[in-house]
């Protein structure tokens, strides 16, 4: 595997770990899901998944997701700020290892807002 490819596996990786301190497992099997298919060398449905919709997209996607303790996230409501700007970066971490491996020309303008989502938490969580 090359270090590009494997950039993006320890992204999604640290997502899916993400997710298991949040006690919601489930939602990290998608990033897993998509690690073992860059592990088995099915890259070309992994830079399908990793330049979609699902993953990308407007309203349910991943990207769209705002995490709340009250939707079962186990995090006090004062790590508010703090959870959703690790879970920016996170994203943020991801679309940099894809962009490496497949470029689009969306990417810039969303890394754009992904900086201002944690720009935003971050300055909300110091207040």
């Amino acid at each position: 595997m090359s270090p590009q490819w494997r950039s993006v596996v320890e992204a999604l990786e640290a997502i899916a770990e993400f997710f298991e301190r949040l006690s919601q497992p489930r939602l990290g099997d998608y990033f897993r899901e998509i690690a073992t298919m860059i592990q088995l060398g099915r890259l070309e449905e992994a830079v399908q998944e990793l330049t979609g919709t699902r993953l990308w997209g407007g309203a349910g996607s991943y990207m769209d997701r705002v995490l709340y303790p009250e939707d079962g996230y186990v995090f006090a409501e004062e790590e508010f700020w703090q959870v959703n700007s690790e879970y920016s970066r996170l994203l943020l971490s991801l679309l940099h290892a894809v962009e490496a491996v497949s470029p689009r020309e969306w990417m810039p303008e969303l890394k754009a807002s992904l900086r201002n989502c944690i720009e935003y938490y971050t300055q909300r969580g110091d207040v």
